[in-house]
C-alpha cells in the first residue's frame, strides 16, 4: 500500500516553502519530511485494504489575521498560513477541517468575532493545503443569516471541496459517503445549539427559521435525548448506503475547558452504542481527552478525540492570557478490511500543532506548524528561542491533555496502535 517515492509535488513545496518564509523567521525547512502514506501500498498484501482518515480543529479568522492577509494590492491570501502542514494535509485519504465561520461574500464586508464573515480566498488556501472534506456545522455557521449559510456551500463546491453538516434542501443527505482504499467511510457533522426560542432552534443565539431548520445538523444540548432519534436515523441511512466505517465530527462542550462536559461524554456513549466508530470533537479551543469507549452489549469500539483545539485563530496567551489556545491536533486513524473479514481500527495517530505568530512591521504573519517534526528538526530550522521555547511547552500541554483518560493502555488492550505521525509513516517506510 505504501512506496517509498518523493513524489513531485511535495518536492516543489520545499522549494517553494523556503523561499516563502522570510517574514516569519527564516525558516529553513529540510527538502522533505514526509511522503504520501497511500502510496506504500505495494509492500502489503493487495487483498488488504487501508484507509486513513485526518482531522484537524477549528478554522478562525479573527481581525488580525484579516489584517494580515490583506495584501498591498487590497487582496486576500491565507496560503503561508497552510504552508508548514501542507505534506501532512495531503498525506491521509480523507483530510478533514472545521470551517468556523461562513463565505458570505464582500457585499456583506469582511468580519471576525462575534460574527463573522471570510473572503472567499481562504477556501482556495484550504482546498490547496491538501484538506478535502470542509466541515460547515458549527456555533459561527449561521453568522450572516440563510444566504451566508447556502452561499458558503457554493463557495466550497466551486473550489472541488465537499462539505458536511449543513446543507441546501430537506431532500439532501446529511452525511456523504467517501470510498478510500476499498473501504466505505460515512461522515457526518453535528453543532450543538444555543437552545430554542419560540420552539424554533438557535445558533449562538440567532433564531433559524422553521424553512431552514434542515440546512443545520444540530442538537439540543439542553435537552440532547430528543435529538437522538434523528442521529440514529442518520448513522442508519449511512449503513444503508453500505458504509463500512461510520465518523462523526462533534461542534460540542465548553470552551476552554480541558476535560470534556457531561453533554458530550453523553453523546459520545450515545453514538457508541449506535455503532459510530470514530468522533472528533471541536469547539472548546483547547485540546482535551481522547479515549476509546467500548459498549458492553453491543461490543463496538469508538476512538474518540474529544476537542482538537485551534487549528489556526488569533487566540493565545497574549490575547485570552491562556497558552492552550495557541494548540491544536491533527488526529487521523488507520482503517483495515483483510481479505473475508470486517474492517478493523489499526492504528491512531496524531501531530500537535501551534501556531507561530510573528510581528512584520504593523501586522502579524500566522502559519500552522507541526511541533513534533520541527522539533526534530531543529537543527535546521531559524526561530528564535522564544519560539522554540513556546513549541517546546506546547506539545507538552497536547501530550498531556490527550492522556488524561488513559487512552494509550485502552488502546493496546484493544491491539489498536498508537502512534506520533512521523513514527508511523516511518513505520510503514519500513515495511
Amino acid at each position: 500500500m505504501f512506496s517509498y517515492s518523493i513524489t513531485p509535488y511535495i518536492t516543489l513545496f520545499w522549494t517553494i516553502l523556503v523561499s516563502s518564509f522570510y517574514c516569519l523567521g527564516q525558516i529553513e525547512v529540510p527538502p522533505s519530511i514526509f511522503e504520501p502514506l497511500e502510496e506504500t501500498a505495494v509492500r502489503q498484501s493487495t487483498d488488504t485494504a487501508h484507509a486513513t482518515i485526518s482531522s484537524v480543529g477549528d478554522i478562525m479568522v479573527h481581525q488580525t489575521q484579516l489584517n494580515a492577509q490583506l495584501s498591498s494590492e487590497n487582496t486576500y491570501d491565507f496560503n503561508n498560513n497552510f504552508d508548514a502542514m501542507r505534506p501532512l494535509l495531503q498525506t491521509p485519504a480523507i483530510s478533514i477541517a472545521n470551517l468556523e465561520t461562513v463565505f458570505g461574500g464582500s457585499s456583506l464586508g469582511f468580519k471576525a468575532y462575534p460574527r463573522f464573515n471570510t473572503p472567499d480566498v481562504l477556501a482556495n488556501a484550504i482546498d490547496s493545503a491538501g484538506i478535502n472534506l470542509v466541515t460547515t456545522t458549527n456555533n459561527h455557521c449561521y453568522d450572516q443569516g440563510t444566504p451566508a449559510l447556502l452561499r458558503t456551500l457554493d463557495v466550497l463546491n466551486e473550489r472541488g471541496l465537499e462539505s458536511v453538516g449543513t446543507q441546501k434542501k430537506s431532500t439532501d443527505k446529511n452525511y456523504v459517503i467517501r470510498e478510500a482504499k476499498g473501504i466505505r467511510i460515512g461522515i457526518t457533522a453535528y453543532t450543538y445549539e444555543s437552545g430554542k426560542k419560540d420552539s424554533l432552534k438557535t445558533i449562538n443565539g440567532l433564531v433559524v427559521p422553521k424553512d431552514y431548520a434542515h440546512c443545520i445538523n444540530s442538537f439540543d444540548p439542553y435537552s440532547p435525548k430528543n435529538d437522538l432519534p434523528r442521529i440514529k436515523r442518520t448513522i442508519h441511512s449511512m449503513r444503508a448506503d453500505s458504509a463500512d466505517v461510520i465518523v462523526f465530527i462533534m461542534h460540542w462542550g465548553k470552551e476552554y475547558e480541558p476535560l470534556p462536559n457531561e453533554v458530550q461524554v453523553f453523546m459520545a456513549n450515545q453514538l457508541n452504542a449506535y455503532g459510530v466508530d470514530v468522533i472528533f470533537g471541536s469547539h472548546p479551543h483547547v485540546v482535551q481527552p481522547f479515549d476509546l469507549m467500548r459498549n458492553d452489549s453491543t461490543g463496538n469500539e469508538t476512538f474518540v478525540a474529544y476537542s482538537m483545539g485551534n487549528f489556526i485563530s488569533n487566540q493565545r496567551y497574549e490575547t485570552m492570557q491562556n497558552y492552550a489556545t495557541e494548540d491544536g491536533l491533527l488526529v487521523g486513524v488507520e482503517f483495515i478490511k483483510p481479505p473475508h473479514a470486517e474492517v478493523q481500527l489499526k492504528s491512531v495517530f496524531y501531530e500537535p500543532t501551534w501556531v507561530n505568530r510573528v510581528k512584520s512591521g504593523d501586522r502579524y504573519q500566522y502559519e500552522i506548524l507541526p511541533v513534533n517534526e520541527y522539533l526534530k528538526r531543529r537543527d535546521t530550522i531559524t526561530l528564535s528561542p522564544q519560539q522554540w521555547e513556546r513549541i517546546e511547552q506546547s506539545k507538552k500541554r497536547t501530550n498531556t491533555a490527550i492522556q488524561k483518560l488513559n487512552v494509550q493502555k485502552k488502546l493496546q488492550n484493544a491491539s489498536i496502535q498508537f502512534y506520533e505521525y512521523g513514527d508511523l509513516l516511518n513505520k510503514h517506510r519500513q515495511r
